[in-house]
């Protein structure tokens, strides 16, 4: 009897933590549609420039950069720092470039080596910004994988009317396309409740970021870059020195279709949380939250086989395998109530909604298990990493924090679907 008591509570903690997570993404989504925008009255009209680092030619690079150079913002200017004169998207560039109604919106300037202290994304968007020219007045950062729409560097700089508002962030969406695989899917679980801690605590992310320069220059923020492994990571503590805070634009949850292997998923998420690691106070509450849940997970799991396997009476194979269903219902209505986020998010920028499958149901729900398990197994590589490869680059972390690149070699696109990012 007490064995079945015992099966009935890592049932109930499985369940009760999965019904948390549906219920904070459902208030928080609730919240989400019913926040306000920010006041319109006091426009801005001062140069921004948007600065963009290019390692290899991602495969929705042009669609970036044209996003960037249509704007109806007009007073700005497109910075770009290609990694090396043989980059994949050198061609890609001149191409554009090349066009006389774009030509004098964008600067494409190669990336000098001159420091081994920071990653060489943050090398670049150093180099861009100490290169400024004087009628600049905001600073934005966009990823070479996002699409900006019309109006998404309006409503990146909208907030800085506020003088309290030091930056604005957007965040990302993985939207898995038609015909997406395992690890397509796997990054757009893990990721739907990370976004929703992003928009919640408006956790900068570089992708789409917006800065006044003169908060850029008082927050040093150019020479934190130098000694920086990622561009997102210094950000927040940099502005609140300061006096800043940052804060969530609502239209600004940008959707990624990009399909990725298991492999390059898996990469990806023990990287995401090696940069926790190294840039948020409150990374012991991750690790908590990824011991707790992969534990009543992983719990349940056992009394399911042991039961099967005669040790425990066979009643625990109905609650144990009650419990891990329900409790992936439960963490596929959490995903879809993010999603929800990301629909009301592209109505408010005029972009069609996001469509409804039966797929996504399933998908969510066979991802829920593998999502915490990828969670745990991530998160404790990340406490033990002292070195990390991003996009064929080798860097050195030691324990102090420091970033040491190891190597260089120009890129080389491969047509491999986990291609290194």
């Amino acid at each position: 009897m007490i064995n079945v008591w015992i099966a009935i509570g890592f049932a109930t903690l499985l369940i009760l933590a999965a019904l948390v997570q549906w219920f904070i993404a459902r208030r928080f989504r609730q919240h989400f549609v019913e926040s306000k925008s920010f006041s319109t009255d006091d426009a801005i009209t001062g140069k921004a420039a948007v600065l963009m680092a290019i390692r290899g030619a991602d495969p929705s690079i042009e669609n970036s950069i044209n996003g960037v150079l249509n704007q109806s913002y007009s007073n700005f200017e497109l910075q770009i720092v290609i990694d090396h004169p043989s980059d994949p998207a050198i061609e890609i560039l001149r191409r554009i470039s090349s066009q006389q109604a774009v030509a004098e919106k964008i600067t494409v300037s190669n990336l000098s080596l001159d420091s081994d202290s920071c990653s060489l994304k943050c090398l670049s968007l150093s180099q861009a910004a100490s290169r400024l020219s004087g009628d600049i007045e905001y600073v934005v950062l966009v990823d070479a994988d996002v699409s900006p729409h019309p109006s998404w560097l309006a409503d990146l700089l909208l907030p800085l009317s506020d003088e309290s508002v030091g930056g604005v962030t957007g965040t990302q969406w993985f939207e898995p396309p038609a015909g997406s695989g395992f690890g397509t899917w796997l990054r757009s679980v893990w990721n739907s409740g990370a976004a929703i801690l992003t928009m919640y605590f408006a956790n900068p992310w570089a992708g789409s970021f917006a800065m006044r320069r003169s908060d850029l220059d008082e927050a040093n923020l150019v020479d934190r870059w130098r000694q920086s492994m990622v561009d997102d990571g210094p950000i927040r503590s940099a502005l609140n020195e300061i006096g800043k805070r940052v804060v969530f634009a609502s239209p600004l949850v940008m959707v990624n279709r990009e399909k990725c292997s298991l492999a390059f998923t898996l990469r990806w998420a023990e990287r995401m949380l090696t940069w926790s690691r190294l840039h948020e106070p409150t990374f012991w509450v991750t690790i908590v939250h990824a011991v707790f849940s992969n534990f009543v997970m992983l719990s349940n799991f056992a009394v399911l086989i042991a039961s099967l396997l005669g040790f425990l009476p066979p009643i625990a194979i109905g609650i144990s395998l009650a419990a891990l269903i329900a409790a992936g219902v439960f963490c596929s209505a959490a995903y879809q109530e993010a999603r929800k986020c990301v629909n009301h998010s592209c109505r408010l920028r005029g972009d069609s909604p996001l469509i409804k499958t039966g797929m996504q149901a399933v998908w969510s729900f066979v991802c829920a298990a593998p999502a915490h398990l990828m969670f745990g197994w991530a998160c404790l590589r990340s406490i033990f990493k002292r070195r990390i490869a991003w996009r064929g680059i080798q860097y050195g972390i030691p324990k102090n924090g420091a970033v040491k690149r190891l190597n260089y070699s120009p890129f080389v696109q491969s047509d491999k679907a986990d291609n290194s990012i």
